[in-house]
């Protein structure tokens, strides 16, 4: 009876053992099959930019984050239309803008560079909504320069500063000269603006699902795919000819995968740049699938 009872116990402990260890390689197969997906990502990238001082890239994901040069400081272009929405979308939150009062776009209001509005006939009249809607997927500098007139500079910057980036400022209008105070960002704020968008708690969840929307839907990005479909894609170019940059940034959803994207480039040759944010962005979506 005693040698039956020992028996048992041991073969009981045994396959406590044996259980706990299948669970822990299975923890560790799968830990490392992430760790490999993201470590292959991050050489791809690194591969991508090389050598090229002319980028900036910051990339982050659930497993790490790929920083090149993710600090430096840049003209900002088009991409602090994002911040500028996010203000819009929190001062009509809070009434202090009406989103859906109609606007009459005066000759005086007109900009040059990106956009129709100034295509458009005269005396148009257009909700602020329709502005942000403009001004994110067309990019349109008038758009933009009337939304800036309406929510202020100040309160814009005391937003990005709420959200951490400190590298990022508004300080003219679209179109202004450049000297003596430009639009300054870095490829790591622009992806902790994003961040900030979808996970923190400054934009409402309404607010939230109006900023996707107007997001998603911009034509000016080099992050598409045809072979990820399945994949959510909210992002935003820019570019500036009299500084030379050319920006993309964004953020890629695959079920409850997040990845934000940074890709910013100064001096780079327009082709060449518009390569670089693509692969960069096809192999993103082949890890986020992976």
């Amino acid at each position: 009876m005693v040698n039956k009872s020992l028996k048992n116990k041991l073969s009981l402990i045994l396959s406590s053992v044996l259980f706990s260890l299948f669970i822990g390689l299975s923890i560790n197969g799968f830990a490392s099959e992430k760790s490999s997906g993201f470590s292959s990502l991050e050489e791809d990238v690194e591969s991508i930019i090389g050598d090229n001082t002319n980028y900036s890239v910051f990339i982050s994901t659930k497993d790490g984050d790929i920083g090149i040069e993710e600090e430096k400081v840049y003209s900002s272009a088009s991409t602090i239309k994002v911040p500028i929405l996010m203000e819009a979308l929190l001062q009509g939150e809070q009434g202090i803008i009406n989103l859906d009062e109609k606007i009459t776009v005066s000759d005086s209001d007109i900009t040059s560079g990106g956009g129709i509005i100034r295509h458009m006939s005269a005396n148009q009249t257009l909700s602020l909504r329709d502005l942000l809607y403009l001004m994110i997927t067309q990019s349109d500098n008038t758009a933009t320069n009337m939304i800036i007139e309406r929510v202020g500079m100040d309160s814009v910057n005391q937003t990005i500063a709420e959200m951490g980036a400190e590298d990022t400022i508004l300080q003219r209008y679209m179109m202004e000269s450049v000297r003596p105070n430009d639009n300054l960002t870095s490829a790591k704020d622009m992806a902790t603006i994003m961040q900030s968008a979808f996970e923190s708690d400054i934009l409402s969840s309404e607010n939230k699902e109006e900023f996707l929307r107007i997001m998603g839907e911009g034509i000016l990005s080099h992050y598409r795919s045809d072979r990820h479909k399945d994949i959510s894609n909210y992002s935003k170019g820019g570019s500036l000819g009299s500084t030379n940059v050319r920006h993309n940034i964004g953020m890629f959803t695959y079920q409850d995968e997040v990845v934000y994207v940074s890709v910013m480039s100064e001096d780079a040759e327009l082709k060449s740049s518009r390569i670089v944010m693509a692969e960069i962005g096809e192999r993103v979506m082949d890890y986020i699938v992976e």
